[in-house]
Order: C-alpha cells, then sequence, then structure tokens
C-alpha cells in the first residue's frame, strides 16, 4: 500500500515480541535496503537466516545487498545458495544475470537471463537484461530485438528507452534513436521517476542527438550535397559508441 513508515512501525513491534521472527526481519530488512543502508539489512538478514536457513528471499536480498556493495563474488555465492533451494525462480536468475554482467561475465549473464526470460516473458526487465548480455556479447542486432520487446511490455520505461538509443547507435539507426530520446524527453516532462544513475548517459546522449544528429537532419534537408558535414557528425556518434556509454552500466543496479 505504500505506507512504508507504518509497516516498520508494526514489523518492529513485532520483532519486539519475538527478536527472532525471521519475517518481520525480512520485512525490516527489505525496508532498510531499499533505502540504501545495507550493512543495517545484511544484520537483520543474518540473525534471520540463522532460524530460517531455506528461505529463497533472504539469500536473494542477502545477495543484492552483497552486490551493492561490491562484493560481487559473494553475491554470486548467496544468489547461487538461493537458486539450489529455488532453481525456477526467475527473480534470483534475473538478479545472478545482473550480477555476472557486472562482473564482466556477459556469457553466464545471458543464460541466466535467458532461464528467467523462458519463465516469465512478460516482465519487461527480463528482456532488458537479456539484451544487456547480447550487447556485450556483440549480437547488436538481437539486442535491439531483446530492447523491443521489453518497450512493447513497458513502452514507458526510461531505462529500457535509454538502452535502446545507445543500441541503436551502433547499429546506425540514428533516426529511430533520435526518435526514441524524444519520446524520453517528453517522460522527464512528464515528472517520471528517472534513475539517477542513467543521468550523466542522458546528458552525453543530448549532446550529441540534439546537436550533431538534429543537425544532420537539418542540414541534409537543406543541401544534401554538404556529404563532408554529415560525415563529420557522423563520426561524433561513432565516437559516442565506442566510449563510456553501455547498457550494462544501465541496468547492472536495478533490482
Amino acid at each position: 500500500m505504500g505506507q512504508t513508515q507504518h509497516a516498520f512501525e508494526r514489523l518492529s513491534s513485532a520483532l519486539a515480541l519475538d527478536p527472532t521472527c525471521a519475517k518481520a526481519l525480512l520485512g525490516i530488512g527489505c525496508i532498510t535496503q531499499s533505502h540504501e543502508e545495507h550493512d543495517v539489512a545484511l544484520t537483520k538478514y543474518k540473525v534471520a537466516v540463522s532460524h530460517e536457513p531455506y528461505s529463497v528471499a533472504l539469500w536473494n536480498n542477502i545477495g543484492m545487498c552483497f552486490h551493492s556493495k561490491q562484493k560481487h563474488v559473494a553475491a554470486i555465492s548467496c544468489l547461487k545458495r538461493a537458486l539450489w533451494i529455488s532453481p525456477t525462480n526467475w527473480r534470483v536468475l534475473f538478479n545472478l544475470g545482473l550480477v555476472h554482467l557486472a562482473t564482466y561475465q556477459p556469457a553466464s549473464a545471458f543464460n541466466f537471463l535467458c532461464a528467467a526470460v523462458n519463465l516469465r516473458p512478460e516482465v519487461p526487465l527480463s528482456f532488458t537484461g537479456l539484451g544487456c548480455a547480447l550487447f556485450e556479447l556483440n549480437d547488436i542486432e538481437n539486442a535491439d530485438r531483446a530492447f523491443k520487446q521489453a518497450l512493447i511490455l513497458a513502452p514507458d520505461d526510461p531505462l529500457i528507452i535509454i538502452n535502446d538509443i545507445v543500441c541503436l547507435l551502433h547499429i546506425k539507426r540514428k533516426d529511430l534513436a533520435l526518435e526514441l530520446f524524444r519520446k524520453f524527453n517528453t517522460l522527464l516532462q512528464e515528472n517520471i521517476p528517472i534513475s539517477k544513475e542513467i543521468m550523466p548517459i542522458v546528458s552525453k546522449l543530448s549532446t550529441e542527438l540534439e546537436g550533431s544528429v538534429s543537425e544532420i537532419s537539418h542540414e541534409s534537408e537543406e543541401n544534401n550535397n554538404d556529404q563532408e558535414s554529415v560525415s563529420e557528425n557522423t563520426a561524433k556518434i561513432d565516437e559516442l559508441t565506442e566510449g563510456d556509454i553501455s547498457p550494462r552500466e544501465l541496468a547492472s543496479d536495478e533490482v
């Protein structure tokens, strides 16, 4: 219901009655984890897991806390423990895919994310993660297809839109990239929540797309013979796609 503070108070009351209640510890851990208090959350989870060692949710959340703390080996270990308990849990498979993307293991990430997609083909972020893995494996065409499927499922998700823009730039489909970027700007004006992690990339895309690409379009309408100017601007976009921008950066923080 979105009443997080009230939930926290009720869970705290439950713990006052039973300090080892695993479900209450899991609930408080989730709330503190969502506020990026990972050490506090881990403290709660470690108490809970000692009383309920076969909880998929606990091992999954412990793994993602370690992932947020950049302790990827511990994260993979905990997530694989959760997967051992529940081999068909799509959330655990998805999170394993994200952690493997963050550790530059796109082939392993691809396997986990494929399994997540097969189990829950209606979840857009699974396709986004799969697209990122394919992108890292240099299968750009299929990465674009994965992002397109994610957009069909969630057409107004800013994260998916930015991922697809980067992918489109790599396959030289700049007109479609510019169209999607304009859609992203519309979402910004509508005050859709945007993850702060992607804003530096958005800024770089804005410089290149709104500057270079729109200039190319404008100049090509006025003077189709000005090939030198067009190739100059195209080189700028190529520079963008070979630089710091990568869909992996965008997706890796999504839990």
